[in-house]
């Protein structure tokens, strides 16, 4: 490509992503990314009533041909991706693949910039690898899942890069650009309703600003990733360059997974197998003796966290999504979980119904789960096993300061249950990881199993049932056929009668963006 070398490591991701055509791509890729782009325009769709949003829709007013997905407007396309993600978000429905929500970045920028349907998706699947690589490499760091935000300004960088089709050195400084001042979530703003709606518009602006300065000819730091002082300095406990050896060989978007529930995916074990015990029907307060949820350490402490929300006044969706015992007491009281339950008219009639049920459930964390989880994936393992002192002490005082945000707001218990059996399992897991880089040619992704388990047992007037759920409907590691009919479902909610030739032209590659815009006008559908 006229370069002697490509040094850095995002010198080596802008060389590969400018080269990356469409014929590349895997089918397997280009199918799971059709399904992205349908969770990413199902989610912007479906809660068009959502006051935060639509006050971001009321503060980013232009005039344009990019649509907006949940009230038809029109906007140029720099501010469509920031009002689209706004309503993706607000409800936590967006899609999720190992480490990130890549989706907001990966899908609705170049959805607002792309002419043809296989440019969003070459686009989408450059970006997807990068979000997922960063995200991974930072994996055992202070931020995780959704408030990895940092991923939007990269992500949204390079695909918005694709589409206008800069160079390799243009691409490489939109990165170097977007990384210098990459975003940090914090956990008061995560779990405010309004500031929430915006945890993935604010980055990608900043990553589409990138990409339209390097275009304009501004420089980037080559080293910002690898850098003494850079990003994986800043947001890993310890660094693992090897992260992003793999590209074009290994594809995280293998682990792209689907939400059946809308709310953050460390809630959707729990609500699936609480649906599966109650049969979908509704349920009163008076009719539930106990709830007991066995999960995983990521799940009780979202769980713990989100705590705090469980008396706000009013209750509220944000509220919902980050709680295991709320998402779990309304499906109960409402006999399912949808995005429209989440309309502030459906939850305050039954509110009160809601924290009653929810008082009656206990979430605690039961460490054979959480080995379940760390073994589902050797990389996770190796990374463990190659902290280091240093890293371990900075990932100890990590968790100490989580555990005691937690404990403030109600921590649950931990379970030692199942442990024995486990352990032998796990020794051997970690003795293969020892030694040797951290590299992603490392991990299988098209055998990864997006592990998100619970056991719930639900005791009802004496009787107890359970039920365990491990990899949720939707999420990779489960049967492919089932998420795609999953996806066709939510566009079937969010699109009404056009839902079936949207699902159809998802699948033609050749298909013009405009016409996607057509057919994906709101209608009114069950929103």
């Amino acid at each position: 490509m006229g370069k002697a070398a490509t040094n850095t490591i995002i010198e080596r991701v802008a060389a590969w992503a400018a080269a990356l055509r469409f014929v590349d791509l895997p089918d397997r890729i280009v199918d799971r990314i059709r399904l992205q782009i349908g969770t990413s325009i199902s989610s912007a769709a479906l809660s068009p009533w959502h006051e935060p949003a639509q006050a971001v829709a009321r503060a980013r007013r232009s005039r344009g041909d990019a649509l907006v997905f949940a009230n038809g407007a029109r906007l140029d396309p720099r501010d469509a991706p920031f009002v689209n993600s706004a309503f993706a978000m607000s409800l936590d429905y967006d899609d999720y693949m190992v480490a990130c929500h890549p989706s907001h970045s990966a899908v609705l920028v170049p959805l607002a910039h792309a002419r043809r349907l296989e440019e969003v998706i070459v686009a989408a699947a450059a970006a997807n690898e990068l979000m997922g690589r960063l995200s991974t490499a930072c994996l055992l760091g202070p931020l995780n899942g959704q408030m990895t935000t940092y991923v939007h300004n990269a992500g949204a960088s390079l695909a918005l890069g694709k589409v206008l089709g800069l160079s390799e050195g243009k691409l490489a400084r939109a990165l170097g650009i977007a990384l210098y001042q990459p975003n940090y979530a914090l956990i008061p703003g995560f779990w405010n309703e309004g500031s929430k709606t915006v945890t993935g518009s604010t980055a990608l602006d900043v990553g589409m600003q990138a990409a339209r300065l390097a275009e304009a000819g501004l420089d980037g730091p080559m080293d910002v990733v690898e850098h003494p002082m850079g990003f994986l300095a800043t947001f890993a406990f310890a660094r693992f360059p090897g992260l992003f050896e793999g590209l074009g060989q290994t594809w995280f978007s293998d682990t792209l997974s689907y939400k059946r529930f809308p709310g953050t995916s460390y809630i959707s074990g729990a609500v699936e197998a609480t649906l599966e015990l109650s049969g979908g029907l509704a349920v009163s307060p008076e009719e539930i003796d106990e709830i007991r949820v066995a999960t995983t350490i990521f799940s009780a402490t979202v769980d713990s966290l989100g705590s705090a929300a469980l008396d706000r006044e009013p209750l509220d969706a944000n509220a919902i999504n980050f709680s295991i015992r709320l998402s779990v007491a309304s499906a109960l009281r409402f006999g399912d979980l949808w995005p429209w339950h989440l309309r502030p008219e459906s939850i305050a009639p039954e509110s009160g119904a809601i924290r009653a049920i929810a008082r009656k459930v206990r979430v605690e964390h039961e460490v054979s789960q959480s080995i379940d989880l760390l073994g589902s994936s050797p990389v996770s393992l190796r990374m463990f096993t190659n902290l280091g002192l240093r890293g371990v002490l900075a990932l100890l005082g990590h968790a100490r300061r989580s555990n005691a945000a937690s404990g403030a707001a109600g921590r649950n218990p931990t379970s030692l249950r199942g442990i024995l059996g486990k352990m032998p399992g796990l020794l051997r897991d970690l003795r293969k990881a020892r030694g040797g880089r951290v590299t992603d040619l490392d991990f299988d992704t098209q055998a990864f199993r997006m592990v998100q388990s619970a056991t719930v047992s639900l005791r009802s007037r004496g009787d107890v049932r359970q039920s365990k759920v491990e990899v949720p409907m939707g999420a990779c590691g489960r049967n492919h056929e089932e998420a795609r009919g999953l996806v066709r479902l939510r566009l079937e909610h969010a699109f009404g009668d056009q839902a079936p030739a949207l699902w159809d032209l998802l699948f033609d590659h050749d298909a013009e963006v405009q016409a996607l815009y057509a057919l994906a006008t709101p209608t009114g559908a069950k929103r």
